[in-house]
């Protein structure tokens, strides 16, 4: 199997595809393309600009010369090429959406981590039994942002699949710690927050065999091993924490 191919079918398989609206534009440009140079074909055809074709219509029959054929299928083309133009721009405006929204969870996050009193006001997003650093569970949760953000631009088809996959694995390298696997499965879970399709992603990498596709369930269980999987993520989040500050 080609990596490209591989990396649709791992994505797939977790529930990542892309929207219906990217495939719209597509589909329409190809539609339009191919119908008009049908039609043109069909004029170039005929031998002669007195030649006609004669379709019926409703009982009636249609009289197409071959200047006829050409202005159809320019204005064909001409619709198809609007209707494309229309749907990317309304996918240019979903992904400037997108981009500003998770600019703004960004910067209250980065109020969040830093300010403590206000992390206070929000018991139920640190761990009950106080365990847990903040700094690993704001970790987990930024790490979480940032997987689903990935896989909202991958679906909207303003991201590469080749980036998608990427993000995906670096989430997966994550999860090889036990404790962060543990704590990404449980807030995303709690959390209203996140999309259906990012609590599918988290739990199908939690529990593989979920996953009908043996190629892709072995893959992610072999990304999921490592000699450190025990280790905790303290030396991560004061990582993270030095840079923050």
């Amino acid at each position: 199997m080609k990596p490209s191919c591989f990396e649709r079918s791992v994505l797939k398989e977790l529930g990542i595809k892309k929207d219906f609206l990217h495939r719209l534009w597509f589909w329409s440009m190809i539609v339009s393309i191919s119908i008009a140079i049908w039609i043109g074909l069909m004029g170039l055809a005929l031998p002669n600009k007195t030649s006609n074709y004669q379709i019926p219509i409703f009982g009636n029959k249609l009289s197409l010369e071959k200047q006829d054929c050409f202005t159809i299928a320019g204005a064909v083309a001409a619709l198809g090429t609007a209707i494309v133009a229309s749907i990317q721009w309304l996918e240019t405006k979903q992904d400037a959406s997108l981009d500003k929204f998770y600019d703004r969870i960004n910067l209250t996050n980065e109020q969040l981590s830093c300010c403590r009193k206000v992390c206070d006001m929000f018991p139920y997003f640190w761990d009950e039994t106080g365990k847990k650093p903040r700094e690993s569970i704001m970790y987990v949760y930024l790490e979480l942002d940032n997987l689903e953000y990935a896989i909202a631009k991958y679906q909207h088809g303003s991201m590469e699949i080749e980036i998608a996959f990427r993000s995906l694995k670096t989430f997966l390298s994550r999860c090889q710690s036990q404790d962060f696997l543990d704590m990404a499965t449980k807030y995303v879970k709690r959390s209203i927050g996140y999309s259906d399709i990012t609590k599918v992603v988290v739990n199908k990498i939690a529990d593989p065999s979920t996953i009908s596709n043996s190629e892709v369930e072995l893959w992610i269980t072999e990304h999921l091993k490592s000699p450190s999987s025990n280790h905790s993520l303290v030396s991560l989040s004061e990582t993270f924490y030095r840079i923050e500050m």
